[in-house]
């Protein structure tokens, strides 16, 4: 059986400037000016739990005690909230799932809380047999483990797996792996003489 393995930022949900982008969120619900400080102040934080090695909790009560900001607890969910899902995709999941032997695999360097929450939020859940989030793990995409927990974890061949995400050092990993690197435009916008498609339309085209 096929497992198709998709990045969360760039392919199910709009990416560019994913720092930038995420720090300027936090800065809204915080009220407080965004700079290029905050940007890599959050980035040190957001990374590590990423990785699991802060919860949630001690995520926002160390944004809070650095931004002296009081937390009013909605802030995670605004946070979510202000994730925009790419339109297309829930068709395109949905087509694969009818017509393919496919099994639809999520793996995304985030935090696994927010990847489940707006997967609910946005009625997509369903369509995807396995969801790897870094946080869980603790490992972040390149590190080849990743993708080779993942693959075990959907119950599916390395070599039987297709990749499609924007992120081109993902791509050379899943190459090294036997799996079939697909480039889609986002974050990066030169796939480097991979397979590329233009838009996640084309992941039906796939198969």
């Amino acid at each position: 059986m096929i497992g198709l393995i998709l990045d969360h930022n760039g392919v199910v949900c709009l990416g560019n400037n994913f720092y930038k982008e995420r720090s300027s969120r936090i800065a809204k619900i915080f009220g407080i000016e965004w700079n290029e400080e905050l940007m890599q102040f959050w980035k040190k934080i957001y990374v590590d739990a990423s990785l699991g090695k802060l919860s949630l909790k001690e995520y926002y009560d160390e944004l809070s005690s650095a931004l002296n900001v009081t937390l009013k607890g909605d802030e995670d969910d605004l946070f979510v909230g202000m994730e925009k899902i790419i339109p297309e995709i829930a068709d395109v999941l949905r087509i694969v799932r009818r017509n393919h032997d496919v099994k639809i695999i999520l793996l995304s360097n985030y935090v696994e809380e927010w990847v489940v929450k707006f997967l609910d939020n946005r009625d997509i859940r369903k369509y995807f047999h396995t969801v790897v989030v870094s946080s869980a793990i603790g490992i972040r995409k390149p590190n080849p483990e990743s993708f080779l927990i993942t693959a075990k974890k959907a119950g599916v061949d390395i070599e039987d797996c297709i990749y499609v995400g924007d992120s081109v050092c993902d791509l050379e990993v899943c190459k090294k792996l036997g799996i079939r690197p697909v480039f889609i435009p986002g974050e990066e916008t030169d796939g480097n003489g991979f397979e590329t498609i233009g838009s996640v339309r084309d992941i039906v085209k796939l198969f």
